[in-house]
């Protein structure tokens, strides 16, 4: 029997664009959410990467993907790195060039 999951989506300025294309049928979509209370429900958390979702992320024990789209993402790569969390994303960080 396959898995169901649910995606939630906090848009932010994006919210009406993702609104009027649509959304499939398992995702709710939010202009924003309560992160920090909504991260320990989670079992995935995907970020672009900033400093305080991945803190808050970390503070929540939950795993986190990295989507890279703003400035102080190889910060929060190198943080990652440093609590040995994951060396498939340090390699991954090294290929996209964002740490040496």
């Amino acid at each position: 029997m396959p898995q169901t999951c649910r995606l939630i989506i906090s848009a932010g300025g994006a919210y009406a664009t993702l609104h009027s294309a649509g959304v499939p049928h398992n995702t709710l979509l939010y202009q924003s959410v309560p992160q920090v209370r909504l991260l320990p429900q989670v079992d995935l958390f995907i970020s672009h990467g900033g400093n305080n979702s991945t803190n808050e992320a970390l503070s929540a024990g939950r795993p986190l993907i990295v989507l890279p789209s703003v400035w102080g993402i190889a910060a929060a790569l190198r943080q990652l790195w440093r609590r040995d969390l994951s060396p498939a994303v340090w390699a991954l960080a090294a290929n996209a060039g964002f740490i040496p």
